[in-house]
C-alpha cells in the first residue's frame, strides 16, 4: 500500500487538503495511507516507515518545509516531494531539492490529482538487454544512455554503468512514445527529470540527491552533454512541454 505524508501546521489548510486526498482516493477506489503532522519536527521524530509522496507547507515553525523535505529524501530518496506555499520566493530553493510539484494555497484540484496519478502509479520498468542477459531498470533510475563502441551505455542514477546490445538508435526507436526521455544529441538520450540545466551549448545533469551540480551520481563522476545544433531545438520543445505538467 502507497504511503503519503502531510505536513503543515495551518489547520485550515490541512483541513482542506484532507478533503481532497479523500476525494482523490474515494473517486480513484484505491487504498492509501496517509499520516498528518503540524511540524516538520513532528514528521521527522515520528516517521519511521518509507514514504511514497511527502505534501509538506513552507512556512512551519523552526523546521520549514524545505528543510524537512532534505531529511525525507534523506531516509527515502524515492520520495515524491510536493510543496504548497503562499510565498513564491521559496521556488528557488524547492528547485534545488528537485521538487516534483510546488502549489500556491489553495491548492488547485485538477493539479494535484494529475501529480498524484504520476507519483503513485507503479514504476515502468524497462528491459535493459546485456551480453550476460536482461536487466530491468525503473525508468526513474535511468539518467541517460550515450553510444559506446555501436552499442550503447545506460547509466544510473547509482553510477552503475550497463552495457547494453542495442545502439543510440535503438534505443531512440524503443522510447519513442515515452515523454520522460530526450535525445539533445546523436549520441545521447536524457531524462529530463535529471536536467539541471541546459542552454544551446551544454546540458548539465543532477542526480536525485542533489548532492552535485553536474551530472555526478553517487560514484561521483562527472559528464557534460553538448547538444547538436540540428538536434536542439526538438529536445528544447519537448523538455519545455515536460516541464509544462510542473505549471
Amino acid at each position: 500500500m502507497k504511503r503519503i505524508v502531510v505536513c503543515d501546521d495551518d489547520m485550515e489548510s490541512t483541513t482542506y487538503l484532507r478533503n481532497l486526498l479523500d476525494e482523490y482516493f474515494s473517486y480513484r477506489k484505491v487504498k492509501c495511507e496517509i499520516a498528518y503532522y503540524k511540524s516538520g519536527e513532528e514528521l521527522i521524530f515520528t516517521e519511521n516507515s518509507d514514504i511514497d509522496v511527502a505534501i509538506l507547507d513552507v512556512e512551519m515553525g523552526k523546521l520549514n518545509g524545505i528543510q524537512t523535505g532534505y531529511e525525507v529524501i534523506r531516509r527515502c530518496p524515492e520520495s515524491f516531494l510536493m510543496i504548497t506555499t503562499s510565498y513564491m520566493h521559496y521556488l528557488d530553493q524547492a528547485m534545488d531539492l528537485r521538487v516534483f510539484r510546488y502549489f500556491d494555497k489553495p491548492v488547485d484540484k485538477k493539479r494535484l490529482f494529475h501529480a498524484l496519478d504520476i507519483a503513485l502509479r507503479d514504476e515502468n520498468i524497462i528491459d535493459v538487454p546485456t551480453k550476460y542477459g536482461v536487466s530491468q531498470i525503473g525508468e526513474t533510475h535511468i539518467v541517460c544512455i550515450h553510444s559506446s563502441f555501436r552499442k550503447s551505455v545506460v547509466l544510473t542514477d547509482t553510477g552503475n554503468k550497463i552495457q547494453t546490445e542495442l545502439s543510440i538508435k535503438d534505443w531512440l526507436e524503443r522510447l519513442e512514445n515515452n515523454n520522460l526521455f530526450a535525445s539533445p544529441h546523436y549520441s545521447y538520450i536524457v531524462n529530463l527529470h535529471f536536467i539541471q540545466d541546459f542552454s544551446g551549448k551544454s546540458i548539465t545533469l543532477q542526480c536525485k540527491n542533489g548532492e552535485n551540480i553536474t551530472l555526478q551520481c553517487k560514484n561521483g563522476e562527472n559528464i557534460k552533454i553538448y547538444p547538436s545544433k540540428r538536434k536542439y531545438p526538438e529536445f528544447k520543445n519537448k523538455f519545455y512541454e515536460k516541464m509544462r505538467e510542473f505549471k
